[in-house]
């Protein structure tokens, strides 16, 4: 999460000085190596390495391969210690802490519940452990005489098949921290569409939605994002290029 310090504007000012909205960040892509090696430690799990400078290199190697399911094997990782309330929670706050130092001042994490309720926690648990954690991290920055705000926006995960759930997840805690809706994952075979009844509910609700789309499928997957999920915003959206290429083709 941190810039480097190498990363300077002209007249030496840092770009992590900067004020800045951060709108596209995933809550278990931004882990800090020595809070997954702790958290871990304490459920008994093995790690690829155990040392924070190495584990670190080895994130950056899986996520640098160019292969899909090496790359996925990371969130394997960082998912795994995100399972009980103890763990949702510090990696909320360090997340929270991590943006600010990045020199955010408003914030939306998005993260999936339904990927963390293998150690018995509940929607609920999971979500109200996340809002603990941001709540804290922002209590941390202001104490450091900093202002940040930052807002949950909750991910049904396209392929799972529990997208109203998760809409009505997202509504009932929009008083308490949840900002808006995402659907995430397999996006190929996934369109937006399959989750008609749940953005037909979050609209009925006058609930903001954001959709992954365009990135690993094409122009049809961002008209789903804009028709059938109302979305507000795209994740990604890369494939957008398509269409840009082809109207100048016409032209």
């Amino acid at each position: 999460m941190n810039t480097p310090a190498e990363f300077l504007l002209a007249g030496g000012t840092s770009i992590s000085a900067l004020p800045k909205v951060s709108l596209h960040d995933h809550l278990d892509g931004g882990l800090r190596p020595q809070t997954i090696i702790e958290l871990a430690d304490a459920i008994g799990l093995d790690l690829p390495e155990t040392d924070p400078a190495a584990l670190r290199r080895w994130f950056a190697t899986q996520a640098d391969s160019g292969n899909l399911v090496e790359y996925l094997k990371t969130f394997d990782v960082t998912t795994a210690v995100m399972q009980t309330h103890e763990g949702l929670a510090r990696v909320a706050r360090e997340f929270v802490q991590d943006l600010a130092a990045d020199g955010v001042l408003y914030g939306e994490i998005r993260w999936a519940p339904e990927q963390h309720l293998s150690r018995g926690l509940t929607l609920e648990d999971v979500v109200e452990a996340v809002q603990e954690g941001i709540e804290e991290g922002v209590d941390d920055v202001r104490h450091s005489g900093r202002d940040i705000r930052v807002g949950q926006l909750v991910t049904a995960m396209r392929h799972a098949g529990n997208g109203r759930d998760i809409a009505e997840l997202a509504v009932r805690y929009r008083e308490r921290g949840v900002v808006g809706f995402d659907i995430a994952g397999a996006e190929a075979g996934f369109p937006a569409s399959n989750l008609r009844p749940a953005f037909d509910y979050l609209a009925a609700n006058f609930f903001p939605t954001t959709v992954h789309a365009g990135e690993a499928d094409g122009l049809e997957s961002i008209r789903s994002a804009l028709i059938d999920g109302r979305a507000l915003r795209l994740g990604h959206g890369v494939r957008l290029a398509e269409d840009i290429v082809t109207e100048r083709q016409d032209d």
